[in-house]
């Protein structure tokens, strides 16, 4: 009976071929649209993230940010 052997160490033992290309390009695809409408995105974050902090000091006057005001992310455009 003869034993096909797997693929090295290197290949984390498994046979040389078997990556996940499928995997690998829909990823990629993914990152290419999600980066489509980044800006738009970030100024709509940049728009809640100040909503949310001038709510939180209506309802709480003595809450305290922690952290830069300005400096933090997602940084303004």
């Amino acid at each position: 009976m003869r034993k096909y052997k797997t693929g090295g160490h290197q290949e984390r033992n498994k046979r040389a071929g078997t990556e996940n290309v499928a995997g690998i390009v829909g990823i990629g695809k993914a990152i290419e649209i999600s980066n489509n409408d980044i800006e738009k995105h970030m100024k709509n974050l940049l728009l809640l993230r100040e909503y949310c902090i001038e709510r939180m000091k209506k309802l709480f006057p003595d809450v305290k940010l922690n952290g830069h005001r300005i400096i933090r992310l997602p940084r303004q455009l």
